[in-house]
């Protein structure tokens, strides 16, 4: 329980201890917006990806940091992680957090995500294991479409 203080306090940037802090208690973690409603426009979605690309500990943190991180897919800096995370081998973890919020995103953002992700299942059955069901069952006609053989 204390690694995580060790984590957090250890952690460079105010605003990534800030999203460490707010993620960290397991089933109590606010909203994106919530978290970043203090940092500087140009602060929230780094403070984001690097929490989702540099926290380890506890675990929920950086799903939780990769998930805020789809939400705001339509910025270019947002989606390159994205697309970074679904077609890395090493990085399943924050794909299926940011495959979970695509529905967030207008579908012509949405839908060319979700044939990445098509993509990585065709040759990681693991991977195509949680991330068509999770595509098929999108709200955005184009990513369920996207998720069909």
């Amino acid at each position: 329980m204390a690694l995580w203080w060790v984590v957090a306090l250890a952690w460079a940037g105010a605003p990534e201890d800030a999203v460490v802090a707010a993620f960290s208690p397991r089933h109590a973690a606010p909203a994106c917006e919530a978290v970043a409603a203090g940092f500087a426009p140009a602060e929230r979605l780094a403070a984001f990806v690097a929490v989702a690309e540099g926290v380890e500990v506890p675990p929920w943190v950086p799903l939780a940091a990769a998930g805020c991180v789809a939400e705001q897919g339509e910025d270019p800096l947002a989606r390159a992680a994205v697309e970074r995370w679904i077609t890395g081998s090493d990085t399943s973890g924050l794909a299926y957090a940011a495959l979970g919020r695509l529905d967030a995103l207008p579908p012509d953002v949405a839908a060319p995500i979700a044939s990445l992700a098509v993509t990585r299942a065709e040759t990681d059955p693991r991977f195509a294991t949680y991330a068509l069901p999770t595509l098929a069952r999108s709200r955005h006609e184009a990513v369920r479409t996207a998720a069909r053989p």
